[in-house]
């Protein structure tokens, strides 16, 4: 009879212990990436978002590869966006997260290449409309 109330006791010193793993440690198995997988992409977008901010500044056609380089980004990031919003689950947080950089590195470069394609066709137009102006002292 002894031996049957020795493990009874010890029953509440396991569910303690139970319930100390599981606030020490049940948030980081809950979110474990066990049957998740990348986002299809993610890290693509990531570094063509990345790549289409400074190559304004290294190429001669000022705003023309950055221009297409995030374009390119901000198409594979809406195509990879939709798959996780259909079933946010599926996919690691991290993906997600490359993905979200990726995209908002696209939308700065975007429109810092367009700064500079603007300012490229600007310098033209004056180029051309001061090659054709001619003093009226002349």
């Amino acid at each position: 009879m002894e031996n049957q109330e020795t493990p009874n006791s010890d029953v509440p010193n396991q569910e303690k212990i139970n319930q100390q793993f599981q606030q020490q440690f049940g948030q980081v198995f809950s979110q474990t990436t066990f049957g998740q997988q990348q986002l299809p992409n993610a890290t693509g977008v990531l570094v063509l978002g990345i790549i289409s901010l400074p190559i304004c500044l290294c190429y001669p056609l000022c705003g023309i590869p950055g221009l297409v380089l995030a374009i390119i980004s901000l198409v594979l990031s809406g195509k990879a966006k939709t798959l996780y919003e259909a079933n946010p689950t599926a996919y690691t947080q991290s993906s997600y997260s490359n993905l979200k950089a990726g995209r908002v590195c696209a939308i700065i470069g975007l429109i810092i290449n367009i700064l500079c394609l603007l300012v490229m066709i600007s310098i033209v137009v004056m180029m051309f409309s001061s090659a054709s102006f001619t003093p009226p002292w002349r």
